[in-house]
């Protein structure tokens, strides 16, 4: 045991060090040295928890089909066309794949000069609602641009006489290189930074027997509460009456008692109309002063309102103490004023297996769930586009990596091979969208909904653009009562799949979004909890009259990282953060950087932008 604790307390320094902390070569040599250690810690550790788990558990490859395919073939309505060509500078075959003809925004071209020399290339349409890609057997040395309105171009980009212009976009090495005339852009791979913590633990997970385990104590004994923000209030605004503001969300519903108080938040970093001294009225919503359209509001479970916090106590545990006293920061995003998308990080989600999947549902012969575990010939940048970065207005980090994106107990975990949360990009799925999952979901009109995922939504999937799945919902739609309630799972670990403690009652800081009306207008709203439970959760979203929510990631900072821009970025470029800590990430380097504009980063995230006028 002491020598277990040993091990614990090594992993202990390296995951607690400042998510800022720079990952130089210096570093790396402490962190090897000291990951060296906890090998032959965790040497006999490793050897009594072998054979104790089910993990261990050899999977049977009878009646299991090999699986070996591409991203490229999961997409059924992608559209392709292929010239054969025989110049001496020329490829023998060019292959245009539009992966998404109805989004229009995505790209594959291949160039096969020989059967050993083949060259992927991924391109974004900067312009897909007025721009079409084609090839052209007439124009050899590129692709033809076509709008629609005669003026058709092309852009040569493979022949000699032009410099080569791919080659010298891919050599650019930079994540997006402009091409014909910055109507078209090259997806380069780059490495997505992260932190000095994730490392370890990805470290900890991947190559440790119990490196799962060791994390867990971790969180439980380190990050417990961590984050917590707790404020007592410091008295009314005088009156019981609060005023909703026009174009905004409704206002929660507030405990009577509550009603008026006021909530010092000296830790939120985005400045809103009509608050004093970083004193804020529980459950009100307040304008920020950098963009229309966007809402800040504060909670805490002790102040939501009796009858929700008596509701549905047959499957929602009570709250303790501490849980009901600490606060959650939520912001609102109007969305007929800004567009929402989803963007995959360099690494993660992943699209091979969960380690939570059972082996007797995984395919041994199968690389991943859909066949592949990586998403060549797609590159994924962990960045905004430099087309769209002008218009962003918030960015929000998104849901669990794959490790922990499926399912380990229950009837989840049985079907689909472990029901895998899926995603999808640009109208291209990345990982199957699979039933019963928690789904927020961006049409191409720019819609946004979320629900459970069912069969039928699979027949509309052509008309989506974004999809992120996330486990199963916070707050779900009863179709019976035509009324929203907490979901079913979110006081059930096992069956809710809820990372954070192996004594089911880990309180932890965690990230949830959650769609709401009032008065014609939709709004996402996203929720930063900080020392909550799902069920916490479900309580607040459900005081401010959530139709449906889901969880997204957890433990840290940089998982919940949320940012807000300003609407004139000439004038106030830099970010402000919902929690003035997140500021660190942004100062990773010289200088402050914007984490998912100014640097590519490892994790998957949503990203609202300003619809174009």
């Amino acid at each position: 045991m002491r020598r277990i604790l040993q091990a614990v307390h090594i992993a202990t320094l390296l995951l607690t060090a400042a998510p800022g902390f720079a990952q130089d070569v210096e570093t790396e040599e402490m962190i090897c040295r000291d990951i060296g250690d906890i090998f032959c810690l965790l040497e006999e550790f490793s050897k009594n928890l072998e054979g104790s788990t089910s993990l261990s558990a050899k999977p049977t490859p009878a009646a299991k089909a090999p699986v070996d395919r591409t991203v490229v073939e999961l997409q059924r309505d992608r559209r392709e066309s292929k010239l054969t060509l025989s110049g001496s500078s020329q490829p023998t075959e060019v292959t245009l794949i539009n992966l998404s003809p109805e989004v229009n925004v995505w790209y594959l071209l291949k160039l096969q000069w020989s059967p050993q020399k083949i060259e992927w290339y991924h391109l974004d349409n900067v312009d897909p609602s007025g721009l079409w890609l084609e090839l052209n057997q007439q124009e050899p040395n590129g692709l033809w641009l076509r709008n629609g309105k005669g003026g058709d171009r092309l852009c040569e980009l493979w022949s000699k006489d032009s410099g080569h212009p791919l080659r010298a976009a891919r050599a650019a090495n930079a994540p997006y290189a402009p091409l014909c005339q910055n109507a078209l852009y090259l997806r380069n791979r780059i490495d997505g930074y992260r932190t000095t913590k994730e490392w370890v633990v990805e470290f900890l997970r991947a190559n440790i027997w119990g490196g799962e385990t060791i994390t867990n104590i971790v969180k439980e004994t380190v990050y417990k509460d961590s984050f917590l923000l707790k404020s007592n209030p410091v008295g009314t605004t005088g009156s019981a009456e609060t005023n909703e503001l026009p174009n905004g969300p409704a206002l929660a519903r507030v405990a009577a008692k509550m009603k008026g108080e006021m909530l010092p938040v000296k830790e939120l970093g985005i400045s809103v109309m009509g608050a004093t001294d970083e004193n804020l009225e529980v459950g009100r919503w307040y304008r920020t002063t950098r963009q229309d359209g966007v809402f800040v509001s504060v909670m805490e479970p002790k102040a939501v309102d009796e009858d929700i916090m008596k509701s549905h106590r047959d499957y929602v545990r009570d709250l303790d103490a501490v849980e009901m006293e600490a606060i959650s920061i939520l912001v609102a995003f109007d969305t007929t004023v800004f567009d929402l998308s989803f963007a995959m990080g360099t690494d993660h989600p992943a699209v091979g297996w969960s380690e939570r999947v059972l082996p007797d549902v995984r395919n041994p012969l199968s690389k991943g769930p859909d066949g592949f575990d990586n998403l060549n010939p797609l590159t994924s940048t962990g960045l905004i586009p430099p087309y769209l970065s002008d218009r962003v207005a918030g960015i929000f980090t998104g849901g669990f990596k794959r490790d922990h994106g499926s399912f380990r107990w229950g009837d989840l975990a049985r079907k689909n091979q472990g029901s895998h949360y899926g995603f999808m990009e640009n109208g291209t799925i990345l990982s199957s969208i699979v039933p019963d999952l928690a789904t927020l979901i961006v049409y191409k009109d720019g819609r946004v909904d979320m629900k459970t995922w069912n069969d039928q939504d699979a027949l509309n999937i052509g008309s989506m653009k974004h999809v992120r799945q996330n486990g199963v919902p916070i707050i779900d739609w009863n179709d019976l009562t035509q009324q929203a309630v907490p979901g079913r799972w979110v006081s059930n670990w096992t069956l809710g799949n809820w990372s954070g403690s192996q004594d089911k009652k880990f309180r932890s800081l965690r990230a949830g979004v959650c769609e709401a009306e009032n008065k014609g207008r939709r709004f996402v709203i996203y929720g930063y909890f900080s020392s909550m439970t799902p069920a916490g959760m479900a309580r607040v979203f459900q005081s401010y009259g959530c139709t449906y929510a889901m969880h997204l990631d957890m433990n840290a900072l940089e998982h919940t990282y949320m940012s807000l821009y300003s609407t004139n970025k000439s004038k106030e470029p830099a970010p402000q953060h919902l929690v003035k800590g997140m500021k660190v990430l942004d100062e990773r380097f010289k200088g402050n950087v914007p984490r998912y504009i100014g640097y590519p980063d490892n994790r998957d995230f949503f990203y609202f932008t300003e619809k174009k006028k």
